[in-house]
């Protein structure tokens, strides 16, 4: 290589799995790069590999987001995301789901162990899921029992109000037929003398 008048400009790249010699670090200047914001890592999954549903891109970056949150030995980055979204793709897959998850999980994770930690966090959350399902539905049960129950005393209580006319109507017409026949007189007599 012939620098004629100028220096050669490098860039190195690290994952930091190796440590660089202190000489190298002396004369290297710094750029931190983090891992792009869900929109950004969605659209690079969209143009890195072709034919990936939206709903998929974008499930699979915010799961791997999602991982990149906890103590793993090498969380993943853009590389996985893309490589995962290349296999599910390549498995006809529209949309994940937790069995796909695990399937799969080895696209995204290099450490075994990393893997064993996941699937049990998974296995835990999708137990606790399940619980808070149930728990939904009990409570969904007896609230509809509860609003069967109101509407059963509803009815119960609109016939009762119901029956109550009806006795006060037979309380009326229970006046002795004698007293009737006397109000039907005057009535006519009322009637004739106008």
């Amino acid at each position: 290589i012939s620098a004629d008048d100028r220096k050669p400009a490098v860039v190195l790249t690290s994952n930091r799995t190796r440590e660089l010699h202190d000489a190298l670090k002396r004369r290297c200047l710094y750029h931190w790069i983090g891992h792009p914001a869900l929109e950004r890592e969605v659209a690079i999954v969209k143009l890195r590999v072709p034919g990936v549903p939206e709903r998929l891109a974008a499930q699979a970056a915010a799961f791997v987001q999602g991982l990149r949150g906890l103590d793993l030995a090498k969380p993943p980055g853009v590389a996985e995301t893309i490589d995962w979204a290349n296999a599910l793709t390549a498995l006809g897959r529209k949309e994940l789901d937790a069995g796909v998850v695990e399937q799969t999980l080895g696209s995204v994770l290099k450490y075994h162990e990393d893997l064993l930690a996941v699937r049990d966090a998974m296995r835990a959350l999708t137990a606790e899921r399940e619980a808070t399902q149930g728990a939904r539905a009990q409570l969904v049960g007896d609230l509809r029992t509860a609003e069967l129950e109101v509407a059963r005393i509803e009815r119960v209580q609109e016939d009762d109000r119901g029956a109550d006319v009806r006795r006060e109507e037979r309380v009326v017409d229970a006046r002795p037929q004698r007293e009737r026949h006397r109000d039907e007189v005057r009535h006519r007599r009322a009637l004739r003398s106008t």
